[in-house]
């Protein structure tokens, strides 16, 4: 599942400012900045300086630290959007007949679903940890995932920008976060259920969104 998705993705180039002291520099300390992080191009931009260290091999798994710090129960995330149940949430015709175009609705909700994403691969990465079991490619997987998924979450707030929106700017529900704390327990759970079944419903869904996307000119399909 992992590598059909990252086969859709390209890589990015990445701000290399470094964050750790040389003793702080393990996956676990990357992990935990981005997810105490609230702002989510910072989140972006950690994940990618995070892909950088491991490939560069300037960071480890350090399976020696068994160190029980789990991951927050929630991300940080923005003041903005308002997150709420979603029986809460207004509907379609409500946010549009507010003056909202579907154009910036469907890309805001795909920007919400972007960022829950990265947040979800970190989360994962914590919680597998101290599986000493997992080899290190899942963890290459993963931060790649991550990576792939901010990139997204940016490409997406460019789009918004120049169509005079900002991601925020919309309520959002809180649902797609539930499914991450439902599992937190489990991790064979979380990936059969996350992974090889939302996942795949959204490749599933994909090539259809992507043709509406192009129709309404609401994205560049050479930017992806």
């Amino acid at each position: 599942m992992l590598s059909l998705a990252r086969s859709f993705l390209v890589r990015t180039k990445v701000n290399t400012r470094p964050i750790h002291t040389e003793n702080e520099r393990t996956l676990k300390s990357y992990g935990l900045k981005i997810l105490t992080t609230p702002d989510p191009i910072e989140k972006v931009r950690l994940s990618n300086l995070a892909l950088s260290d491991w490939k560069n091999k300037k960071i480890t798994l350090n399976r020696s630290d068994h160190d029980p710090i789990l991951p927050p129960l929630f991300p940080s995330r923005p003041p903005k959007p308002i997150c709420v149940e979603p029986q809460n949430l207004p509907s379609q015709k409500t946010v549009l007949d507010s003056g909202v175009s579907v154009s910036v609705y469907m890309l805001h909700n795909l920007a919400h679903i972007e960022l829950n994403a990265v947040d979800l691969a970190w989360d994962t990465l914590l919680r597998a940890h101290s599986h000493n079991d997992i080899p290190n490619e899942f963890f290459s997987d993963w931060i790649e995932v991550a990576c792939d998924e901010g990139r997204h979450f940016s490409m997406i707030s460019e789009q918004l920008q120049r169509l005079g929106a900002a991601y925020g700017d919309i309520m959002a529900h809180s649902n797609l976060w539930r499914i991450a704390t439902d599992t937190a327990h489990d991790l064979k759970e979380r990936i059969c259920i996350i992974q090889l079944v939302q996942e795949a419903r959204g490749l599933d869904s994909w090539h259809r969104l992507v043709c509406r996307f192009i129709f309404h000119s609401w994205i560049n399909i050479n930017e992806y």
